[in-house]
Order: C-alpha cells, then structure tokens, then sequence
C-alpha cells in the first residue's frame, strides 16, 4: 500500500516475532552494557533477556541500518496495516447493512436504533471492524486470493456472532447451535412444503439432523430469542418479541407480559417481617415455655421443618400420651396468650401480619 517490498517485510516481520525475547538496543546502550559487564553492576540483568547490538542485528537480521531500520520497518507495517483496514471500511459498511435490513426489514426508521435483541448498525459495523482487523493480520498474499474475498469472511462472522450474541441476551451460545436451528427451520420448512402442511416432528427432525432428540430440544431451547417484560399482550394473543414493531407501545393500556407474570413467593418486605416476628416467637417460648412444652408446639405445629402434625402423631414422636399432647399444647398457649407475654415479646405483630386489628378492650382469643 506505501510502496515497500512486502517479501522484505514479511521476512523482517516473522525474524523479528522469532527474536520477539531479545531486547534491541542502541549503540549507548549497549557501550554501558558492555562497561557493567567488565566493571561490574549491583543491579543484575534479567536472565530470561538477551540484548541484541546493532552488530547483532546486522549479522542475524540481515539489516545494515542496526536497530533503526528494523524501528523504521516496523513503523512502516503498521501505518500500511491501517490504510489497508480504512480503505475497506466501505465493505464492513456493506455487510452490516444487510444484515441490519435482513433482520428489520427495510424500515429504515428502525434501522440506526436497534433494540436489547438486536444491535444497531452502529453496533454492527463495530464489530465488522473487527473482523476486518482480524482479517488484515491473517491475510497472506502467496495464497493469491483478493484481500475482500479473505476479508469478507471474517466480517460477516463478526457479524453473524454480533446478532447471535443479542438475540440471547446475556447467555453465551456456542455458534454451532445457531447453524443447528438454521438446519432445523430449514428442514421443517422444506417438510411443510412437500407433506402439504404437515408438521415435524422433534423426533424426525433429530434423525435427520443426526443428534440425539433431547439434544435438539436443548439447542433449539438455548437459542430461542428473549421476550420483553413490556411486550404488549394485546388481546390474549402471544406477546411479540422485543425488536418487532409495536414491542413497546401499550396498546391495550398496560395489557404487558410483565402483568400477566405472578409471582407466588413472599416480597422482601414480607419476608424480612416474618423473620423479626419468628425471632420475636422463639424468644417467648425459650422463656415462657418449659423444653416439653416447646417440643410439643414445635411439631404440632411445624416450626421447624413446616409440616403440621396430629396429636397421635406427636405422642408417637415423644413417647406420651395423647391427653399429655393436648394438656402441654393448651398451657403452652396460656403462657403465650398472657398479656405479659404479648407485650414483652411483641406478639402483637402476628395480629398485625394477618391483617387482624383487635381493639384494646378485646381480650386475645385464638391461635397466634
């Protein structure tokens, strides 16, 4: 690209990446070296270098110039790598395009934006960019093949892993199981159109492939694309994925897939008043209630591990009697139902979680 003897860089190039442990240095330099070598130094050198002279690099790099040359060489590589890297940008540009427009359509409106599915085409020329520095160091003219032919291939790459990377959000897919699903849709489409509308199925499709049908399910699973949390549900229907035109527009006015989602487990805030009030329970009987009783409410009730038992069943555990269950149990609730107890330990605050409001003059009755 500037006029230099490509043979003779190349040349220079790998004999340099061979001695890439020696350390070049000046005429200066390598007189102080020489001078610490004689006379001694209390700094020692480090073993794993060896410094060449400009001597050195005249007898084994073949380079007249000493160490200047080899820098002027080298300097020389890399602007050349750059313009070669800038003249091509306008086929990065090209390549991305189409790929923008392949995966949007061609609404051109759309197109610079992206989404959290799909990257802009900021995005992709960035990553093209990339492919194409890749492409500048790999490229070896003795195949005799155009520099765009060899960069193309590694621009598109750069590209196709860019969108494959953004339709799984943060999950890294290996790109072997994108080319697996382009098999799968294409092999269920081509079986659509010959069978007349017939599906196929995992099992068919697995065969085909040559892969074990819970391997196909896992891949097609894992490269499935993320659905948005405010993709609109408009009328029952199954929500569309985030990219597509209408992903964020409310239609139904807050009719969203993020509203449809339930959610069984306790908030935080709930959990974090269920631990204050069971620390509050635990410190009542561990002072109000003798080691029986506190055994015999712990399984009756399933504090420990959630699961209630019988009055049998708690004798059958303690080795008692059924009527020595029931006494235990009724003075264990005495003991917890006085108003010291309640006012000491806060046990108030189970009333307070169930949504009970008991007036002053009320006396505390039933379970806590």
């Amino acid at each position: 690209v500037l006029g230099l003897d490509v043979q003779s860089l190349k040349e220079v190039k790998r004999s340099v990446k061979d001695l890439s442990h020696i350390k070049i240095q000046s005429a200066d330099e390598y007189g102080d070296d020489l001078w610490r070598n004689v006379y001694g130094s209390p700094e020692e050198d480090d073993a794993d270098s060896i410094i060449l002279s400009d001597e050195d690099i005249k007898t084994k790099l073949g380079l007249s110039g000493g160490h200047e040359e080899v820098s002027r060489i080298l300097i020389e590589g890399a602007m050349a790598r750059d313009k070669l890297i800038s003249s091509n940008i306008r086929l990065v540009l090209g390549i991305a395009r189409k790929w923008c427009q392949n995966t949007n359509g061609r609404n051109m409106a759309t197109l610079y934006t992206g989404s959290w599915t799909r990257p802009s085409l900021d995005e992709a020329i960035q990553e093209g960019i990339i492919g194409l520095a890749t492409a500048a160091d790999r490229f070896d003219y003795t195949r005799k093949l155009k520099f765009g032919t060899y960069a193309t291939y590694w621009i598109t790459n750069s590209v196709r892993t860019c969108f494959q990377k953004a339709a799984t959000g943060c999950l890294r897919v290996p790109n072997h199981y994108y080319q697996v699903r382009q098999q799968y849709q294409k092999l269920v489409k081509e079986h659509y159109e010959n069978s007349g509308g017939q599906p196929l199925s995992i099992e068919a499709a697995a065969s085909d492939l040559g892969l074990p049908p819970k391997r196909l399910q896992f891949i097609l699973k894992t490269t499935e694309p993320l659905i948005s949390l405010d993709a609109p549900v408009p009328n029952g229907l199954v929500p569309t994925q985030a990219g597509k035109s209408g992903a964020g527009k409310d239609d139904d006015g807050g009719a969203v897939l993020a509203n449809s989602i339930k959610c069984t487990d306790p908030v935080p805030e709930e959990r974090v008043e269920m631990s204050l009030l069971r620390q509050c329970l635990e410190n009542a009987m561990a002072t109000e209630l003798s080691p029986h009783e506190r055994d015999v409410i712990r399984l009756r009730h399933g504090l420990d591990d959630g699961r209630s038992r019988t009055t049998r069943e708690v004798s059958e555990a303690l080795t008692i009697s059924v009527s020595d269950v029931r006494k235990s149990e009724t003075s264990a609730f005495r003991k917890l139902r006085s108003p010291y107890s309640v006012h000491t330990y806060h046990l108030l605050g189970f009333l307070d979680y169930v949504g009970i409001n008991p007036e002053p003059s009320q006396t505390l009755k039933g379970d806590l």
